[in-house]
């Protein structure tokens, strides 16, 4: 589930291991997250014309 991953980064960067594949993982996928909601939101706002 690609939602557990970015939860996962915030535990292991709360333990404090920061240089895992886990974690650059889960920073992929958050970044992945985050260009997708921009890129719905500014089709949405193209749209609506605003």
């Amino acid at each position: 589930m690609p939602f557990r991953y970015p939860v996962d980064v915030v535990r292991d960067a709360y333990v404090g291991s920061y240089v895992t594949w886990h974690m650059a993982y889960g920073v992929l996928v958050a970044l992945g997250f985050a260009l997708l909601a921009v890129t719905v939101g500014t089709r949405v706002f193209r749209t609506a014309g605003a």
